[in-house]
């Protein structure tokens, strides 16, 4: 006995007729037909009679149908529980950028945290290109990133704009600089994140775009080393604004022309969200809402 075969005698039932079943259930008359045999070959029962052209019970058809009804409504039952339970995991695996990190990280660990101590939040950090295989390899539920292509196959989920600027320690020449060209930017020596970052992909494109070759001394996928360095050596990076925003120490100057970005929250099209991604994602939007009132 097999679960399609008693949806096929139910419907049978409540359609009275093979004919108007297989029109509702958008299957073919013969695969109806069958299913009964087989059903009434296992039971050894007859399940119908024809009257007028009616599929009718017989007695034994209708303490099958009851019973069928019972075996298909426990069936929904356990696929709404499922779907319940799948609905709230309470745990959530998301990517984060390093420089994304130093922004995020304190308001979703600690207020986040407060208001949903239930759900476990586990932070990838990474860089854009490994957020994007991770999202579609379904190796993490979420991300919040900037990432230069739009991938027909992820949804994004737009939360702020931002731009690239260049750091400097606080006492560096520049530092009082409203603005600062390219080019200016481009003579100091340069610790930058690798190659593969959203960061360091944007400005050496735009370096490209105007022949401009960088003073790049180092490349490093470790946050703390490149702030380091502009703290102890002198040295500048290319960092989103974000980045720097909780170092006292190193200040972020607009690169003109600007070097746009765009954080954006980043799902697989077509896989779930459940709830506690969701109720994540909402958090973040009302977060950044109440942010940019300040």
């Amino acid at each position: 006995m097999k679960l399609n075969q008693l949806a096929y005698f139910v419907a049978v039932y409540q359609n009275r007729t093979i004919t108007k079943a297989a029109e509702v259930l958008h299957i073919s008359q013969p695969s109806i037909t069958t299913s009964i045999k087989e059903l009434e070959s296992e039971f050894n029962i007859n399940l119908f009679q024809r009257i007028n052209r009616q599929m009718v019970l017989t007695p034994e058809g209708e303490l099958f149908y009851k019973r069928a009804c019972q075996i298909l409504k426990e069936v929904e039952l356990l696929q709404e529980d499922i779907a319940d339970l799948n609905q709230s995991r309470n745990h959530i695996k998301m990517g984060l950028p390093l420089q994304m990190g130093a922004f995020f990280l304190p308001a979703l660990m600690r207020d986040f945290k407060e208001r949903y101590p239930l759900i476990q939040l586990e932070i990838v950090e990474c860089g854009a290109k490994d957020i994007v295989h991770m999202i579609l390899e379904e190796k993490i539920d979420l991300a919040i990133a900037s990432i230069n292509t739009d991938n027909p196959k992820l949804k994004y989920i737009h939360l702020f704009d931002t731009e690239i600027c260049l750091c400097v320690e606080k006492e560096h020449p520049f530092s009082g600089r409203d603005f600062i060209s390219l080019e200016e930017a481009c003579s100091i020596p340069l610790s930058m994140l690798p190659k593969g970052f959203y960061t360091p992909d944007s400005v050496l494109a735009a370096c490209n775009r105007l022949h401009l070759a960088p003073d790049i001394r180092l490349y490093s996928s470790q946050l703390h080393t490149i702030k380091n360095l502009i703290i102890n050596a002198g040295f500048g990076s290319f960092l989103l604004r974000e980045a720097v925003v909780l170092d006292q120490d190193i200040v972020s100057i607009p690169i003109n022309p600007s070097i746009q970005a765009t954080i954006c929250m980043i799902t697989k099209k077509g896989r779930r969200i459940y709830n506690d991604s969701r109720t994540l994602i909402e958090f973040v939007m009302e977060k950044y809402r109440t942010q940019k009132k300040r």
